[in-house]
């Protein structure tokens, strides 16, 4: 009774952080505009950009400006939030607590969100990130391994980025255009996260195994684009969500 009680309270929490997700995702990337925007306590529609009025956004009604409807994006954070919240703080790796579990999952659900709807990894967050993932990583595996995991995913991320630059370079130059840079400077300091969480010397597997994540989901989109005829090459992709999931599975393994 009290576990079915625990996981109901956990579900209603989480519908309604869910919410916050949804709209901390719409709102924080505001701030890294030309100028920067001030975080107005209102949803916005990012379709046109309007404010919207809470009753909206909280009954999923269509934007009263433009009729746009609630993207799929929300939709998959109401629905997925809560159970993987639910689950995470019921049954967390073993060496870490169910509320330090549930804090993560909330943190980087939004980091997930912004960097799939916007294409950016906010500075603002990343700090937060690092201090939450310090803490958790000093209180699962102690500090000297905690910090050694950051510092050699640091370092590995950092070949890996200017490899990425030296590579756009050249393809820029054959093309004749700019190309994006396959991996962005978000995604190291997303990468020093997962460094902290699964500490050295398993943090190796972190990053190979979100490579792996990045490589199978490349090929889903690519052969996606060759059936429905519409192949970009050099088309960028998120990278954040597959390091998240790789520091997921790999916290999971642990135990």
């Amino acid at each position: 009774m009290i576990l079915i009680l625990t996981t109901l309270l956990l579900l209603i929490s989480g519908l309604g952080l869910s919410y916050l997700i949804n709209w901390l995702g719409d709102v924080l990337p505001l701030t890294v505009e030309d100028p920067p925007q001030k975080i107005a306590f209102q949803a916005v529609c990012l379709h046109c950009p309007t404010r919207r009025p809470w009753r909206d956004f909280l009954l999923l009604r269509p934007c009263q400006a433009c009729g746009q409807h609630v993207s799929l994006r929300f939709w998959m954070v109401l629905i997925t939030f809560p159970i993987v919240f639910a689950a995470g703080c019921l049954y967390p790796p073993h060496l870490v607590q169910g509320w330090m579990m549930g804090v993560l999952i909330f943190y980087f659900y939004i980091v997930a969100v912004i960097d799939i709807t916007h294409r950016i990894v906010l500075r603002s967050l990343t700090l937060v990130g690092w201090l939450i993932t310090l803490g958790v990583g000093y209180f699962a595996h102690g500090l000297p391994l905690t910090l050694l995991g950051g510092a050699t995913i640091l370092v590995l991320m950092l070949l890996l980025f200017y490899a990425g630059v030296i590579f756009s370079k050249i393809m820029e130059k054959q093309r004749g255009e700019p190309v994006d840079e396959a991996l962005g400077f978000g995604d190291v300091y997303i990468s020093i996260m997962a460094g902290f969480l699964i500490a050295f010397p398993d943090a190796f597997s972190a990053l190979i195994l979100a490579i792996l994540f990045g490589g199978l989901t490349s090929l889903f989109f690519l052969v996606r684009m060759f059936v429905r005829k519409d192949y970009k090459p050099l088309t960028p992709i998120p990278y954040a969500p597959f390091i998240i999931l790789a520091i997921f599975v790999l916290m999971y393994r642990q135990g």
